[in-house]
C-alpha cells in the first residue's frame, strides 16, 4: 500500500503516461543545492532559504515497463509534461554516499529527498533485475 504522497504522485503520472504503459516506481528528483543545504541557508534567514529553493529545478522520474521517463514539474511534486525517455541502463540509482540520496540519469546527477527512499529502493531492485 502506498503512502499518501507516493499514491498522489503515482496517480498524477498514470494520467500523463501513454495508454498501456505500466508505472513501476516514481520519485521526485532535482538539480541545484543538495538536500540539507536549507539548514545552512537558514542562518542567512529567509533570503537564504529563498535562494536555495529558487536554485532547484524539480523533475519527476518514473520507471515503467518501457524504460525510464523524466517529466517536467510544475512545482516540487507536480509532474506536468513528459520531457524525455531513457533506457533503463542509463539510470544509476546507487551513486549516493552514506545518507546522501542521489542518482545519475544519462550522466547527470540528481538529488532527492528522503521521503522518496521507498521508491528509490524499488528502482534499485528494478535496475538490478534488468542486469
Amino acid at each position: 500500500m502506498f503512502q499518501t504522497t507516493e499514491r498522489r504522485l503515482h496517480d498524477r503520472l498514470t494520467r500523463l503516461l501513454p495508454a498501456g504503459e505500466e508505472l513501476r516506481a516514481a520519485l521526485v528528483i532535482f538539480t541545484g543545492p543538495r538536500p540539507g543545504s536549507e539548514g545552512l541557508a537558514m542562518m542567512a534567514g529567509m533570503i537564504g532559504m529563498w535562494f536555495v529553493q529558487r536554485r532547484r529545478t524539480f523533475f519527476t522520474l518514473a520507471v515503467t515497463d518501457r524504460g525510464v521517463v523524466r517529466f517536467r514539474n510544475k512545482g516540487p511534486r507536480r509532474p506536468s509534461q513528459l520531457l524525455d525517455r531513457f533506457e533503463l541502463n542509463q539510470l544509476r540509482p546507487d551513486i549516493g554516499k552514506g545518507i546522501e540520496l542521489a542518482l545519475e540519469l544519462d550522466g547527470k546527477r540528481f538529488w532527492m529527498e528522503g521521503i522518496w527512499s521507498g521508491e528509490l529502493r524499488k528502482i534499485r531492485r528494478l535496475v538490478d533485475e534488468a542486469g
